[in-house]
């Protein structure tokens, strides 16, 4: 096997690993427990940059709200949106809604997070990238 074709082997299981990661947002209300809160009086805080803005959470809820799945797509870097597509399937239940909670982001450099509650009760923490100026959703995970 040459190493053109094993690096793309690679990048390839590397970024359908990214995807399934997405849909855990979208299937169980299990997965992996959330890290632990930054405790501000700790000296290794994170730092809190300004929140995201209200442009970039509607942007999110109403791409991820849509039953389109094109619509869906945009809210994935730009490395996970064909992989996504190809797919052929919504990321969300026709119905489901999702909810981003603002007072829980936390960033640093080009990366971040934020929790989201979908209309069936379960909760989620969004592992963000800023691609662009914008907020992308890289993975999920179960809270």
């Amino acid at each position: 096997m040459s190493r053109r074709a094993k690096a793309l082997g690679i990048a390839t299981v590397g970024a359908l690993l990214a995807i399934m990661g997405f849909f855990v947002f979208f299937s169980s209300p299990e997965g992996p427990s959330a890290p632990a809160s930054n405790n501000p009086a700790s000296p290794t805080a994170t730092p809190q940059p300004d929140p995201i803005s209200a442009e970039n959470v509607r942007y999110l809820e109403q791409a991820l709200n849509s039953d389109i799945q094109t619509e869906q797509a945009k809210v994935l870097p730009s490395m996970l949106r064909d992989d996504f597509l190809r797919q052929n399937q919504p990321a969300l239940p026709p119905g489901t809604t999702v909810q981003l909670k603002t007072d829980t982001f936390v960033a640093g450099g080009d990366t971040g997070q934020i929790e989201a509650a979908a209309s069936s009760g379960e909760l989620y923490i969004l592992h963000l990238i800023r691609e662009n100026g914008m907020w992308l959703i890289l993975y999920t995970e179960a809270k």
